[in-house]
């Protein structure tokens, strides 16, 4: 994608040191600290997709919660896993306290690409105020 090609070049023309994105935010951003303190993480992506489990960022959050003891909410704009990878037994105990809320699905492929914030803010407020303890719509 468009994160590794410019990674490439700043390796290749200035000498840059390659790493993973998420190893740079564990190390830098006390990753472990703020999950520890939650009690819900919400991630997401466009294509929630096989590649997904092949160490991109929900995969890596999904591995943190689990052994967190954490609930997770997925949005996606569109779920393409197949469920015999959902039944992977790598796979299957860290989706057992995730919920996956795919955009497509409830609101539509076109009004979710085309209306995207107002999606999102719908989202919210129709599946969040039954995990935060205050209300969405009151914040």
């Amino acid at each position: 994608g468009a994160a590794g090609g410019l990674s490439g070049m700043i390796h290749a023309a200035l000498g840059g040191k390659m790493t993973s994105g998420m190893d740079f935010i564990e190390q830098y951003g006390n990753l472990h600290a703020l999950i520890d303190k939650s009690d819900v993480i919400v991630t997401g992506e466009g294509g929630f997709d096989n590649q997904t489990f092949d160490g991109k960022v929900i995969h890596i959050m999904l591995k943190l919660a689990h052994e967190g003891n954490k609930q997770v909410v997925i949005i996606c704009g569109i779920n393409r896993v197949p469920q015999e990878v959902l039944d992977r037994e790598d796979v299957a105990p860290l989706l057992q306290k995730a919920k996956i809320l795919e955009m497509s699905k409830i609101f539509g492929m076109d009004k979710s690409l085309h209306q995207s914030e107002e999606c999102l803010k719908n989202l919210v407020k129709d599946h969040f105020d039954d995990v935060f303890t205050i209300p969405v719509s009151k914040i």
